[in-house]
């Protein structure tokens, strides 16, 4: 094996070595900047659990919800709930959700039970922003 001249991997008459020892001496030369925290965002992941008697049924909701610190402003969240999971309790058992909805719909009317969900989402939703820690931008 032919051996070659240093000149060829990059070195000059003022580096002796392989070019690893080259870079690290290259390195140790140069002054570092300090590092500077310019920013930081808080994001948080939050589950609120609620629960409502409604006399004959109860229901239980979960509220997922992503919470971010504003920046620049002290104390005030941005919220992007996600999702309003609801659960419906008869008798202090857990219904399934497809035979609490016939039941709904059998007392109150075929469709019916879209908007009574939708409507009961909305009404945690507003709960979750009375009361949680994050305070909220309006």
């Amino acid at each position: 094996m032919e051996k070659l001249p240093l000149r060829s991997f990059g070195a000059t008459d003022e580096y002796e070595g392989s070019i690893p020892s080259l870079v690290t001496n290259k390195l140790n030369q140069v002054k570092m900047s300090k590092i500077k925290k310019v920013d930081e965002i808080t994001d948080l992941s939050v589950y609120t659990k609620f629960t409502k008697d409604e006399g004959m049924y109860q229901i239980q909701a979960g509220v997922y919800s992503m919470v971010e610190a504003i920046p620049g402003v002290s104390n005030k969240y941005g919220h992007d709930i996600s999702e309003v999971e609801l659960t419906f309790i008869i008798g202090n058992k857990k219904v399934n959700y497809t035979g609490f909805r016939a039941l709904y719909e059998q007392l109150y009317g075929t469709g019916t039970f879209n908007v009574f969900w939708s409507e009961k989402c909305a009404e945690f939703e507003k709960e979750y922003f009375k009361t949680t820690p994050y305070k909220h931008t309006k």
